[in-house]
């Protein structure tokens, strides 16, 4: 067999080696001189080679966009990962947004713009749509409606708003699906209005609901709590395309569920913080389904000593790239997004002290890798096939898929994390850096080992391997280790920014949102590549 490849033409070589991932793609160079020069000249495979390395996928184009060459996009990548790998920031501060502090009740930043909402409206900033030097583009929507909530993809000029139906509607709850550039209904959605959780099912003595709603290519979930009669949880699902129903599916009578995000467009994670625990589910569309929601498995935190409980987890991820793409106007997409499987999920989980009042033991962030979910770790397979209830214990999947620490501000995309430093130099004086985080583990080798590394060396990036400890002791019932490896990069500069209440990020930029008395304002730091 291998004499007849061996005689194959380059250009057949190279239609055969496209097929092949990232290690095999290397073994193959590894085998014999003609595979291995045949990759090293191939503009196309050293492309995927390079994608491989850095977790990354190619996007296409827009519909009649012209697409790079593969040289042009190896060298765009190249640089894009080298400002990355380094931390190379160019920081801008945009003019305050026109808004109260106290109005500032809901906002999000998608795609590169970034948005919020009043009573009855949403404002929108989209940040340098087609030139790094031009200023950002504004307008605001009104409602004719009260807003509950709401969510958006501006990679498919969605905006889904949650209305508040007035009292006697047979619904509590009404989404309405309309494009982010006109306000107008989207030309793709099924139906205008989509009507969820019947209000025989809520609680006539309920306060303070909580609503979150997410966007997964053709499918939205709405999660909706502390309303529904017993205190339990509804999560719904539906393709907003479709028209016919059935066209959802959900859950019901969940109990204590506090957040909800969608690792890819045909699995949820929803947190279970009083449960000490995460649970996946999968799920077919459910305009051709009628199978619902299937647990995949029920993931159990390190155990608690007795009279302290996990209160709360929220969660930060980058959602999945799906569905069919019409972006707004003038949208500026990213010429590369993360392996759907080969992320990073930061959870934030709080305990709490039930013993007394307003007793916590405070906020842990908890990096953790989503190959532990989609089976990538060889011995969880097995483990979830034997529980009867999908059940995986802490110690057969934490330790080696996460990392716990504690930062009061940060982000994820992909396998980065950004948060942000604060040293004080004296009682009265301190600064703040950005740090970046990077979970790929072919970033660690060419790194600087973490023991013995200097200040100059440490803005290069240094790698920590050695596993985190958190003790046993009044808290947790046993020590709780974490080994996931990353490489760190803390940027030269002090950010003189006070007041920082949120950072996002995405392929090319890291946004701070900072609020000081009475006004808000986005400082944006773009990649210098």
């Amino acid at each position: 067999m291998l004499p007849y490849i061996l005689n194959q033409s380059t250009e057949v070589l190279c239609l055969i080696f496209a097929y092949l991932d990232l290690l095999d793609l290397h073994h193959c160079s590894l085998s014999c001189k003609r595979f291995c020069r045949v990759i090293d000249d191939s503009i196309e495979l050293q492309l995927l080679m390079q994608l491989g390395i850095h977790r990354m996928v190619w996007s296409k184009p827009p519909f009649g966009e012209t697409s790079l060459s593969a040289s042009a996009r190896l060298e765009v990548l190249k640089q894009h990962q080298d400002a990355w790998r380094y931390l190379r920031l160019n920081s801008d501060e945009f003019p305050s947004i026109s808004t109260a502090r106290h109005d500032l009740t809901s906002y999000e930043y998608a795609g590169s713009v970034f948005s919020f909402r009043k009573r009855k409206s949403i404002s929108f900033y989209q940040l340098y749509p087609s030139s790094d030097r031009e200023s950002p583009l504004s307008w605001t929507h009104s409602m004719d409606f009260q807003i509950c909530q709401y969510t958006t993809d501006s990679a498919q000029d969605l905006i889904v708003v949650v209305e508040l139906p007035p009292h006697g509607s047979e619904f509590a709850y009404t989404s309405h699906m309309r494009t982010i550039s006109t306000n107008q209904p989207h030309p793709r959605a099924g139906m205008l209005t989509h009507n969820s959780l019947p209000r025989s099912r809520v609680d006539p003595v309920a306060f303070w609901p909580s609503v979150k709603v997410q966007i997964a290519g053709d499918f939205i979930a709405l999660l909706v709590r502390n309303i529904v009669i017993g205190n339990c949880g509804f999560l719904e699902i539906w393709n907003w395309t479709e028209a016919t129903p059935p066209h959802r599916c959900e859950l019901s009578d969940i109990g204590d569920i506090t957040d909800i995000i969608f690792l890819s467009t045909t699995t949820i994670l929803i947190t279970c913080p009083h449960n000490g625990r995460v649970e996946l589910y999968d799920f077919d569309d459910p305009a051709i389904s009628s199978n619902g929601m299937t647990c995949r498995g029920r993931f159990n935190f390190p155990l608690l000593q007795p009279g302290f409980q996990y209160s709360h987890m929220s969660a930060n991820y980058c959602s999945p790239v799906g569905g069919t793409l019409t972006p707004i106007p003038s949208f500026k997409k990213s010429l590369f997004h993360p392996f759907p499987e080969d992320r990073i999920c930061v959870l934030k989980v709080f305990i709490t002290d039930t013993r007394r009042i307003g007793g916590t033991d405070g906020d842990h962030l908890v990096y953790i890798h989503v190959r532990a979910f989609f089976g990538s770790d060889p011995k969880l397979p097995s483990l979830l096939r034997e529980s009867e209830d999908h059940s995986v214990p802490w110690n057969a999947w934490g330790p080696s898929n996460t990392r716990w620490g504690k930062s009061w501000c940060h982000a994820a995309y992909g396998l980065r994390v950004i948060d942000m430093l604060v040293e004080r130099l004296s009682r009265d004086s301190f600064y703040k850096k950005l740090r970046l985080l990077d979970f790929n583990s072919y970033t660690l080798s060419s790194s600087v080992p973490h023991s013995g590394a200097s200040l100059e060396s440490l803005r290069q990036g240094r790698v920590v391997t050695e596993g985190s400890r958190i003790p046993a002791g009044p808290i947790f019932h046993e020590d709780v280790n974490s080994y996931l490896p990353y490489r760190e990069v803390i940027t030269e500069e002090h950010l003189d920014i006070d007041t920082v209440v949120r950072i996002w990020m995405d392929e090319n930029r890291i946004v701070l949102l900072q609020v000081l008395y009475d006004c808000v304002f986005l400082h944006h730091c773009r990649l210098d590549s």
